[in-house]
């Protein structure tokens, strides 16, 4: 199956193109529709499709710099750009980044059922698949070394940022990507989600305070890791030490 982003700002326009795509060849599937460039860079976390259709111009991150950014990072896209006849000109600039095909927008469906033939022949020779595998093996190691450096920031970031109200999607805000690739990604290097390892850390801070000062009520100690309710501070600690926060604070006074 061979799969396909569309980025389109005007939503009908969107909607349109993505019902169409598999009705006129059912060996395309729409994994991602996107209402603007950024929304597209976010999905390309999680996965590199094999097409992308995008209109030339987009708010936040218009469809040029999307390429520019896809062939900046070597990514094997074959890109197919969306334009009005007043935007011939300036998608004329495409050409240079290895733009495969222009269609003009109202689309029209013969000449989009003809470069997705295009597409379905060049995407099923020998030569197009290796050199894809080999791209697609490039950037699991660049990306490898780059989730491992989003892992250490986000730690980094979690540990400093205890007494505040943390969650996966103000990660997500934060270190601009998607909460489910954060998530994953998080787990796949740590063995915990996000909202795990912020628990446990929370847990660990807990018990520092305890140490240092065991007359410490629980209700002071819940503005200092973030979390307003004791009681429930109270039913993590025993699930995390398996020791409620009187019998804790008895060890420390040993």
């Amino acid at each position: 199956m061979i799969r396909v982003f569309v980025a389109e700002d005007e939503p009908l326009i969107l909607r349109d193109i993505s019902d169409l795509i598999p009705k006129l060849n059912k060996n395309f599937s729409v994994a991602k529709s996107c209402t603007n460039g950024k929304q597209v860079l976010q999905a390309l976390n999680d996965e590199i499709p094999d097409v992308l259709i995008t209109d030339i111009q987009m708010p936040l991150i218009t469809g040029l710099e999307l390429i520019e950014h896809i062939v900046a990072e070597k990514l094997p896209i074959i890109c197919v750009i969306l334009t009005s006849y007043k935007e011939f000109d300036y998608a004329q600039k495409a050409v240079g980044l290895s733009v495969y095909r222009y269609l003009l927008k109202p689309v029209d469906e013969g000449e989009l059922s003809a470069v997705l033939h295009e597409i379905e022949k060049e995407t099923a020779s020998i030569e197009y698949k290796n050199r894809r595998r080999e791209c697609l093996s490039l950037q699991k190691g660049k990306g490898e070394y780059a989730n491992k450096k989003l892992i250490y920031a986000i730690e980094k970031y979690i540990l400093e940022h205890l007494h505040e109200n943390i969650n996966q999607q103000s990660l997500a805000d934060n270190f601009k990507y998607t909460a489910a690739y954060i998530s994953r990604v998080f787990k796949k290097h740590t063995g915990l989600s996000p909202t795990q390892y912020l628990i446990r850390a929370r847990i660990d801070k807990m018990k520092v305070l305890l140490k240092q000062n065991p007359s410490l009520s629980v209700k002071t100690i819940t503005s200092l890791i973030g979390i307003e309710d004791p009681l429930y501070v109270s039913k993590l600690f025993k699930k995390e030490t398996g020791m409620s926060v009187s019998e804790y604070k008895n060890t420390c006074k040993i």
